[in-house]
């Protein structure tokens, strides 16, 4: 499963240029990811969830078995879409790659083979976009960061390099 992500960058276009903006570029996105890995996927695993990204509903049954798994209420349970065991949660969060490349960032998470980006079945919601779903306040604040950071990156290289976000 992976979460792939773009910002629109501008890169210089001189000759010469190329390679250093690519490696800012890429430097940021490497960035970026890292702070999406640590700060925003473990949001997709707290109470409310749910409601705040859109998941699909679990069926009763699936919430009732996860309550008495857990030994809490059905409506404690209804808080908490995407943990059943907590397998899924602990193979996300702990071994991840970041790749990056000058126009984007991809984070790729090994996890068990029921989460993907298709379900298996047609009843199955889709745990691999509902794991990896971006909100607007949250592409806004990826953004803001990669700005933040922007401007010591293009220091690092010499400063002779014209790296902008769109």
């Amino acid at each position: 499963m992976a979460l792939v992500f773009a910002f629109a960058l501008e890169h210089d276009r001189r000759p010469g240029f190329g390679r250093k903006s690519n490696r800012v570029a890429k430097a940021l996105f490497t960035i970026v990811g890292e702070y999406w890995h640590a700060n925003m996927l473990p949001r997709h695993f707290e109470s409310g969830a749910p409601q705040r990204y859109g998941y699909q509903e679990r069926s009763k049954s699936h919430i009732i078995r996860r309550a008495r798994r857990w030994h809490i209420s059905e409506a404690e349970s209804a808080r908490y879409a995407l943990v059943f065991l907590g397998r899924m949660r602990a193979d996300l969060k702990s071994n991840y790659t970041v790749r990056a490349y000058p126009s984007r960032f991809s984070v790729i998470m090994p996890s068990q083979s029921y989460v993907g980006m298709r379900p298996m079945r047609a009843d199955m919601p889709n745990l691999g976009a509902e794991a990896t779903t971006v909100l607007p306040e949250e592409d806004r604040e990826l953004a803001a960061l990669a700005e933040a950071r922007l401007p010591d990156l293009i220091e690092a290289e010499g400063g002779k390099v014209r790296v902008t976000i769109k």
